[in-house]
């Protein structure tokens, strides 16, 4: 059971019909490693409380309105709209105190700037079954699926890369890995030139390679985001 008894649901909460969930499923711990990669939470003033998680308008618009929308309705009773958030980009925004100190409270998920903050909790790593999920959220909103070339003139070697700036979270994902006995290369304080900003960036980085290893990570993780499906389905024949 959860305890969501110390977080208030304002007016407006209820009027949307917001209802907290008590219990911790599948389905709320993958939202939860979504919301860790893709999600930002935002207080102004101590008046505005600003939740929103987005994508790229070319490649997820179908991740967005099939996957993410249906599970934000399902476990909070919530009725929310994907909408294009600028040019490229497209998402969902809530402004709800209570699911904000929800999202923070329960899921330690930090307020502003969380990137080399976030984590995965205890909550979630006292089941398999849950981190399993908040993984594949996780994956599903910040790695990244594709095909290499290696030599030849086609991309067909698969490779899984997930770059974070929380080293504890890298480490964290590595641990189940090796536990699941999913073969991976394991990248530590990696510094890049970031040109846009003229300086350097240190990231802490996953790598899965080649189909064996990929189809082992499909197998146990797996993704839901159907951008990866697709490049999945087209170089491991054996994905249904």
């Amino acid at each position: 059971m959860l305890d969501v008894s110390q977080i208030k649901l304002s007016k407006k909460d209820l009027e949307k019909g917001l209802k907290l969930p008590e219990n911790l499923t599948p389905d709320l711990a993958y939202l939860g490693g979504f919301m860790a990669g893709d999600g930002n939470l935002f207080i102004e003033n101590n008046k505005r409380y600003d939740i929103t998680c987005v994508g790229n308008l070319r490649d997820e618009k179908d991740f967005f309105d099939n996957i993410i929308k249906p599970l934000f309705d399902k476990i909070f009773c919530l009725k929310v709209k994907p909408k294009f958030e600028g040019k490229n980009t497209y998402g969902i925004r809530i402004f709800s105190k209570g699911l904000l100190f929800f999202f923070n409270k329960i899921l330690e998920i930090p307020v502003g700037k969380k990137s080399d903050k976030i984590f995965i909790p205890k909550i979630i790593l006292s089941s398999d079954k849950l981190t399993k999920s908040f993984i594949q959220g996780l994956a599903d909103a910040d790695f990244t699926l594709c095909l290499k070339r290696r030599y030849k003139k086609v991309a067909y070697y698969p490779t899984i890369a997930g770059f974070l700036n929380s080293k504890r979270m890298i480490k964290q994902i590595s641990l189940y890995l090796r536990r699941k006995h999913i073969p991976h290369s394991l990248q530590l304080d990696v510094k890049s030139f970031d040109k846009r900003f003229n300086k350097f960036w240190t990231s802490h980085r996953i790598y899965i390679y080649g189909k064996k290893n990929v189809y082992k990570w499909m197998l146990t993780i797996g993704f839901k985001n159907p951008k990866f499906l697709k490049i999945a389905r087209e170089s491991l024949l054996e994905i249904s």
